[in-house]
């Protein structure tokens, strides 16, 4: 409950982080594993990583570190308050928040956050539809996707993952719902240069 609570909080950040590499590099797909998720896409491109875990009994971070070159980079969430600055200058994104079976999809602008005066909490504006208090010392890591689901779209956005490699939300730039400027995808551009130049908690192929 207290999970699902957080998640539903929908963002929270904190100013202080526990960092967790190790842990994260744990949910680091194999050589197997990698060659198992890429013969998947080959045949499903475009197909959400959580979705594809449920097929090939992985978790979804593990399903994100096997993706192919170029479709997603990792950094350890001690970069979330970086990351989420990035991703306040988008025009709007879809936040997917998933609970078990149960997928919650949010269309909104992604509000500028700040460290609570009062408590562990990043809480995020009352701005947007999405609004909330963040845990971000609570995370394991942080991907940028951009995974091709044909050839006119491509699913753009940043999932985290907690330390025993859950998927606590998603926020998309582009998909399905999305089809942003080129200005805005230039935002997405700087935010994925900013996560590769960072050390990754995966190897990158």
């Amino acid at each position: 409950m207290r999970k699902l609570l957080n998640t539903i909080a929908v963002v929270s950040l904190c100013g202080t982080w526990i960092a967790s590499p190790v842990v994260a590099a744990n949910h680091c797909a194999t050589a197997e594993q990698t060659q198992q998720i890429r013969e998947f896409y080959a045949e499903k491109p475009g197909a959400m990583p959580v979705t594809v875990g449920g097929k090939l009994g992985l978790s979804a971070e593990v399903v994100t570190s096997g993706l192919p070159a170029g479709q997603a980079i990792s950094v350890s969430a001690e970069a979330f308050t970086d990351v989420w600055a990035l991703m306040s200058e988008w025009k709007e994104a879809v936040f997917v928040i998933m609970n078990g079976d149960n997928i919650f999809e949010v269309l909104t602008g992604v509000g500028v956050g700040r460290p609570s005066a009062t408590s562990d909490y990043f809480n995020i504006e009352y701005k947007y539809p999405l609004r909330g208090h963040l845990r971000p010392e609570l995370y394991g890591t942080i991907y940028a996707v951009a995974i091709p689901r044909n050839k006119n779209k491509i699913s753009r956005g940043v999932l985290i993952f907690d330390q025993d490699g859950a998927l606590l939300f998603g926020v998309y730039i582009s998909g399905n719902v999305l089809s942003p400027s080129d200005s805005e995808l230039a935002k997405f551009d700087k935010l994925w240069a900013l996560i590769e130049a960072k050390p990754s908690v995966c190897p990158r192929s």
